[in-house]
């Protein structure tokens, strides 16, 4: 098992890895939104997909909620949320 990051944006972001990913971690990074994934190696090809929404955003009920952050880099205090 380690810790992979991947820039993520708003909206839908889907991950193309081998093993599984999970999300543990949110927040912007030299002005970049990026995640940071629990990555189990596996030998299978597998997508994993993460929406990030902003708040008052309606997000389809499939989705769980995983974790939020906000930044003051675009003019103001901006939240987003991540979900799973």
């Amino acid at each position: 098992m380690r810790i992979v990051k991947h820039r993520l944006h708003e909206g839908i972001n889907t991950i193309a890895h081998f093993g599984t990913l999970k999300l543990v971690y949110l927040d912007y990074q030299d002005k970049k939104l990026m995640g940071w994934f629990c990555e189990t190696s596996g030998t299978e090809p597998d997508e994993y997909q993460v929406y990030i929404a902003v708040t008052g955003e309606t997000v389809h009920d499939e989705f769980r909620y995983v974790t939020s952050t906000q930044t003051a880099y675009v003019g103001g205090y901006y939240v987003v949320h991540a979900f799973d």
